[in-house]
């Protein structure tokens, strides 16, 4: 079962929680509670560098085939010594 019940923040603003934590009761002491609180996964920050796209743009045409090859010629090579295909004609 679940319940959800609102607290004030000023209450609650000395644990530094944040959304997506989770608190949990361990054990209540007379007056006290003993609570476990959880964090939530830390987000990396974004960053306008890299990704695939950038990646591509990078190493484009770093690959250079042998005898003036085609791209397709060179794809072609590597599926028949990978996997042992052949181009059908």
């Amino acid at each position: 079962m679940t319940i959800t019940k609102q607290i004030p923040a000023e209450q609650m603003r000395s644990l530094d929680l944040h959304q997506g934590d989770s608190l949990r009761i361990v054990a209540e002491m007379g007056s006290t509670l003993l609570i476990q609180i959880v964090k939530a996964a830390a987000q990396p920050p974004k960053t306008s560098k890299g990704g695939a796209g950038a990646w591509a743009r990078k190493y484009a045409g770093a690959a250079k085939g042998q005898d003036a090859q085609t791209t397709e010629e060179v794809r072609m090579a590597h599926f028949q010594e990978k996997y042992g295909a052949h181009q059908c004609t």
